[in-house]
This record gives structure tokens, sequence and C-alpha cells, in this order.
């Protein structure tokens, strides 16, 4: 892998945590810190060029919810045809989804993503949730302050622990501003649940962490991969607590009763990280409206798939966005 500007990264990361929030609403930062925003942004892939002279403008901001100060990032488009709100996995990062974030912009959309707490950028100790409710009120205070700045129609896109947080937020806002939602590999249920409950019970909460298989990363692209195992952002463990969470999430959803939302569920079939069979007919079940995409051969990562798989799962987006 080639040298990049945050090759010694575990050490500045804290710097660029302390640095960025300076940079709240476009307002001028230290010279060293717009250095240390633009060695992010190159390091993950995050500028954007104009396209056709429509200027793109990048917003770094802060929020603060549920106790957490939340990192946001927003790319505006001059002439835009509405914004995409993108929440990610677990473990993951705003700084891994540029390939979405770039379709996104270039099919004419604004774009606003941000990191969970406990990951990325946000405060929070590191991969570690009490509820799932928890993520879905943080989403749910991005939208309120979104509501006021940024234009319709509103998208949503979530990935495998994001397609949670916004499956749970439809449930609870039946009469929301979402005109489609889109959920990539969406958690439910994990692979092998009940295995994993039983454990859980049995050493919960005595054991606060279990290891990460950084072996397995739900990705048939290898470069993206070996760049994931190197990832400073990248945590190497997974949180009992979060597990916990887990459990009361799954028995959450089974309470859910059937709401009339458009809703697109896409899927790989050789996704090894969560328990489709069960998730998927589990929420037909209550979204009468659910379009499903099965994805054959695809993995997991589905916003990290090869060329093959993810050029599969950006047509779709595309079409569900209605820009094709």
């Amino acid at each position: 892998m080639s040298e990049h500007p945050f090759s010694s990264l575990p050490t500045q990361w804290p710097a660029l945590k302390d640095a960025l929030p300076k940079l709240i609403n476009g307002n001028s930062a230290p010279a060293g810190d717009q250095k240390l925003l633009n060695q992010y942004l190159d390091f993950y892939n995050l500028h954007f060029e104009d396209t056709a002279n429509n200027r793109i403008d990048h917003l770094y901001t802060t929020i603060q919810s549920q106790g957490f100060d939340v990192a946001v990032q927003v790319w505006l488009r001059q002439e835009n045809k509405g914004t995409v709100f993108i929440v990610h996995g677990y473990w993951d990062h705003t700084g891994l989804y540029h390939h979405l974030i770039r379709h996104c912009l270039k099919l004419g959309f604004n774009v606003v993503a941000y990191d969970e707490p406990g990951h990325g950028l946000s405060t929070g100790e590191r991969v570690v949730i009490d509820s799932f409710t928890r993520y879905t009120r943080v989403f749910e205070d991005l939208i309120n302050e979104c509501k006021i700045h940024l234009p319709k129609p509103y998208f949503s896109i979530g990935q495998s622990t994001g397609g949670a947080v916004l499956f749970d937020y439809l449930f609870t806002h039946p009469e929301n501003d979402f005109t489609n939602t889109i959920l990539l590999a969406p958690l439910i249920r994990i692979k092998n649940w009940h295995l994993a409950a039983n454990a859980h019970k049995l050493v919960y909460p005595w054991l606060k962490y279990f290891p990460r298989d950084m072996r397995q990363l739900g990705s048939h692209d290898d470069n993206f991969c070996e760049f994931l195992r190197n990832d400073p952002m990248q945590f190497n463990k997974a949180s009992m607590q979060w597990l916990y969470a887990l459990r009361q999430w799954v028995i959450r959803f089974s309470q859910f009763s059937a709401i009339d939302c458009p809703l697109a569920f896409v899927q790989g079939d050789k996704d090894e990280t969560v328990d489709w069979h069960y998730n998927l007919p589990t929420a037909e079940a209550r979204l009468p409206n659910l379009k499903k995409h099965l994805i054959a051969d695809a993995r997991h990562n589905l916003v990290n798939e090869s060329d093959y798989y993810r050029n599969q799962v950006m047509t779709i987006i595309s079409n569900e966005l209605g820009a094709v």
C-alpha cells in the first residue's frame, strides 16, 4: 500500500479529533487545522471535484446529541435534486463511504454523512452503545437540524447497523420526510444468532470486549480489505455491551407493527455477517411496500465490494433515487 499523509495517524488522530470541531459552520481555522482536515479528506478519498461547473462545497461540523459530540460532514452542490443521508455500519465511519458519496453527488444530490457515537471522529467509548435507540435518537437530532438548512426531497441509505437505525426511525416515525429509504444488508440479527446470543448470556457483563476477526471483512475487494486492516480509525474488538444492545434490538424489531412506506432492501446472498435469510422475510412481513434486490455472490460490505458487485449496488441506488 502506498504511503498516505496519515501513515502516523495513530498518534495524529487525537489532534485531528480536537482540531476539526473548530471548523464548525465554516469558521476560519488555523492553517494547521485546515491542513489536517485536508489530510483527512485526502486519506479517505473525500475530496470531490466540481462536475459541469457545479460547485461542491464541503462542511465539517459537530452536533451535540445523547451526550456525544457527533461528527457530521455535508457535501453541498450548487444545483441539487435534494439531499441523501448516509448511515454507516458497525466499526465503520464516513471515510469508508467515498464510493457511495461520490455516486450520490454525481446523481445530483447533496450528501450528509456522520460518524455514529463511538466511531470515527465522534466521541464515545469505541464501538460501545447501551441501546440501539440511542443511535436512532442521534439520527433524529441530525434530521431535525438539517430540516432547517437542507433542501428536500430527502432520501436515506443505511449499511448494516445503519440499516437498523433507519428501520427504527421509520417504524417510530411513520410520518417522516423520506421519499425513499435504501437499506444495504441491514441488520436485524447477525449470522449464527442463537449461538452468539447464548454465549453472550454466559459472559456478560464480566467480559467487556471480544476479538474481531479481521480476516473476513465482507468484500471481494482485496485492496479494500487490506486498507481496512490498516485503517487507523478501525477497532479490532467488538463490544459485549453492543451485543447486549443487539439482543434488545432483535426483541424490539419483533414488536413493530406493519407500516406503509417505500423501502428498498439490497442484499448479497453470500453475506456471512447478517442472518439475511431471517432478516429479509422478517422485514417483508412488516413493510408491505418493501422492494428486495438480491445480488448473487455479493458479500456484506456492499458499498466497498469489488467493482462487479458494487456497480450493481450503485445501479440499484440510482433507480431507487429516481435518477436514471
